[in-house]
Order: structure tokens, then sequence, then C-alpha cells
């Protein structure tokens, strides 16, 4: 049985510019604090991760390419979540909730960071 290591990282970027590389994000997109809080909290957010987390295990299964997975994402409300959050099997749902609950402080990490506790990307 093969096993592995996730680890995941909270970082500061330097600027609101975002460079995608294409062989491994489709998109990427900054958003606020609240709009996360937001569609953490959104009515239909447990539905739309146990519909999630059925689809993954029905891929890992080895569904047939063209064949339709058995959970639909069916909103009973009709409105969609602002944005997909991974669920709790995730590591980013970790560090995004962990990210959206902290209390929103400015933090010179110039005068603050120990030695080697930050990059210089």
């Amino acid at each position: 049985m093969p096993c592995q290591l996730m680890v995941g990282f909270l970082a500061y970027a330097k600027s609101f510019e975002i460079n995608v590389d294409k062989d491994e994000l489709e998109d990427a997109q900054w958003h606020s604090r609240e709009d996360i809080k937001k569609a953490l909290m959104f009515a239909e957010y447990k539905k739309a991760q146990r519909t999630a987390a059925t689809k993954v295990y029905q891929m890992c299964k080895g569904v047939e390419k063209g064949q339709s997975l058995s959970a639909d994402f069916n909103v009973e409300s009709g409105e969609l979540a602002p944005m997909f959050v991974p669920g709790p099997f995730a590591i980013a749902h970790h560090l995004i909730s962990s990210w959206v609950h902290q209390v929103s402080t400015v933090v010179d990490v110039h005068s603050t960071r120990p030695s080697g506790s930050l990059s210089n990307l």
C-alpha cells in the first residue's frame, strides 16, 4: 500500500499578480476573507461537499470515461455557492478554514519574522 505525506503552508504574497502554470492549474483567483467565510457558511455547502466526496470516490474506483457519475450537484435552493471550497478530507480545506477564522491584522514581516521562517519569493 503506497503511503503519502501531504503538507500545506500559509505564505504572504508580495503582489496581487498571479502567474498560473496552465499545466498545473486551470485558474487562480484572489478572494477576500469575507467571501470565503460566506462560501463556508453557504446553506448547501455540506450537501455539495458530500456530493464532491462521492464523485471523487467514484473516480478513484474507476468510473468509465463518458459514464455519468451518480451524484450530481442538485442544489435544492436553486442557488449555487459562490465558489467551491474543498471538503474536510483535503488539507486545502483546513488551510482555508484556519485562515478565514483568524483575526485580520497587519503584520510587518520584516520586523517580526524569526530568522529563516519566511521565504523571499
